[in-house]
C-alpha cells in the first residue's frame, strides 16, 4: 500500500492538493499542450456535480442548493425577488427552478431502483480523496470516487441523455468512463481497498428520467489500464524533458472514417 484515502476532504483542499488527476491526465490524448490548460466550468459541468450532490449527498444537497424563484431578473420586481431568495439561503447556491425540480425527479428515479437503493445503503465513502505513487514512473496521482466502500465496490454517477445499454456503451468509450473507473479503482487498490466492483449508474436528464445500472467488465478495466499506462509514460517523459508539444508540425493525411465509408458503400449498394 503506497497511497492515502481521505474521508470528507472540502472539495478545493482536493482541487488545491498536489497529484495527477485523471481528468487532466486523459488530456494527453489530444496532445501534452493540452494537459497544460485549466479547463473551463462548464453549465453542464456544474449540473453535474450538483447530480453527484443530490443524489448521493441528499442531505447536503439541502443545504448546499436552494431553488431560484422563477422571475424575469431584468426587471427591478424581479431583481428584488431574487436577492430575497439569495439573503433567505446565503450558503446555498440558487439553481434554476427547472433545474432544481429534474435533480429531485433523478435522485427519486435512482431509489426507485430496488438494487441501487440496497447497494447506496452499505457504509460507504462519497467523494472519498485517494492520493497515491504510480509505481513504474514515479508520478504523483490523486482521484476523488464519487462513492467507495471499504468492500471494494466502487460506484461513478454519470448524467446522459440516453442510459439504454446501446447508446451507454458508446458512452463508456467516448467519453473515457472505462480509463477513469480503472484509474479510479487502481488508487483504492493502492490505499489498501481491493476494489471487485466497478459500476456506472447512468441516469438520464430528461422524463421519464430513467436509470440504469453497469458493472464493467474485467476486459474494459483491462483496456483503461492499458490506455493509462501509455498517457502516465508519455506524461512522466514530457516532466523529464520539460516540454510539451501540441500537434505534428508535418502535414498530415486525413480521408473518411470507416463508419462512414460503410455508409457509402451501403448507399451504393441500395443504388446499384
Amino acid at each position: 500500500m503506497n497511497g492515502q484515502l481521505i474521508d470528507n476532504m472540502p472539495d478545493a483542499d482536493y482541487r488545491a492538493a498536489a497529484g495527477l488527476a485523471f481528468s487532466k491526465l486523459v488530456r494527453i490524448d489530444q496532445s501534452p499542450a493540452h494537459t497544460l490548460v485549466k479547463r473551463k466550468a462548464t453549465t453542464a459541468m456544474d449540473f453535474g456535480r450538483a447530480a453527484h450532490v443530490c443524489i448521493l449527498e441528499p442531505t447536503r444537497f439541502v443545504g448546499l442548493y436552494a431553488p431560484a424563484p422563477r422571475v424575469d431578473r431584468r426587471t427591478k420586481a424581479g431583481k428584488d425577488a431574487y436577492e430575497a431568495a439569495r439573503q433567505q439561503t446565503p450558503n446555498a447556491e440558487l439553481l434554476p427552478e427547472d433545474d432544481y425540480e429534474t435533480l429531485i425527479a433523478m435522485r427519486k428515479g435512482v431509489y426507485a431502483n430496488a438494487n441501487l437503493q440496497r447497494i447506496l445503503a452499505a457504509p460507504h465513502m462519497t467523494e472519498a480523496s485517494m492520493f497515491w505513487t504510480d509505481q513504474t514512473t514515479g508520478l504523483a496521482l490523486k482521484g476523488r470516487a464519487d462513492w467507495l466502500s471499504r468492500r471494494g465496490v466502487l460506484i461513478d454517477l454519470k448524467t446522459t441523455e440516453d442510459a439504454s445499454v446501446e447508446a451507454f456503451e458508446r458512452s463508456l468509450a467516448t467519453w473515457d468512463y472505462f480509463g477513469q473507473l480503472a484509474y479510479y479503482a487502481d488508487g483504492a487498490t493502492a490505499c489498501g481497498i481491493d476494489v471487485q466492483h466497478c459500476l456506472l449508474i447512468a441516469v438520464e436528464k430528461e422524463q421519464p428520467f430513467g436509470v440504469a445500472v453497469y458493472q464493467i467488465d474485467d476486459s474494459a478495466l483491462d483496456a483503461g489500464r492499458a490506455m493509462n499506462r501509455w498517457r502516465l509514460t508519455r506524461y512522466a517523459q514530457c516532466v523529464k524533458d520539460n516540454s510539451w508539444p501540441g500537434y505534428p508540425a508535418h502535414i498530415q493525411t486525413i480521408g473518411l472514417p470507416a463508419w462512414k465509408l460503410k455508409q457509402i458503400e451501403h448507399m451504393k449498394g441500395v443504388c446499384g
